[in-house]
């Protein structure tokens, strides 16, 4: 089997290079400041979390409640954190 290498070239120019360059910034910046809240708010999950579990282990008549609420949060966290690559970017079609 031969493997052919192919080069393409993009000409761009210089305004639509501008324009990538200022987009991917603004998205780079975007993620940035998400991630950051994401992290200046880490404390107050932790903390729901610690309280969620300690109602569990005295078994809380609403043990069942907060049990499938400690599950929602940690679904909506894992979906937040998984935001962050997109957000910002989604309206412009680009990926970073």
């Amino acid at each position: 089997m031969q493997t052919e290498t192919v080069m393409v070239v993009l000409r761009v120019s210089a305004v639509d290079f501008c324009e990538l360059v200022a987009t991917v910034l603004f998205c780079f910046f975007c993620q940035q400041e998400h991630r950051m809240e994401i992290d200046a708010r880490g404390g107050t999950f932790q903390a729901f979390e610690a309280f969620g579990e300690q109602l569990l282990q005295k078994n809380h008549y609403a043990s069942d409640e907060v049990r499938a609420k400690l599950e929602e949060l940690a679904e909506a966290r894992q979906n937040l954190e998984k935001s962050v690559p997109f957000f910002c970017c989604s309206n412009l079609n680009l990926i970073v």
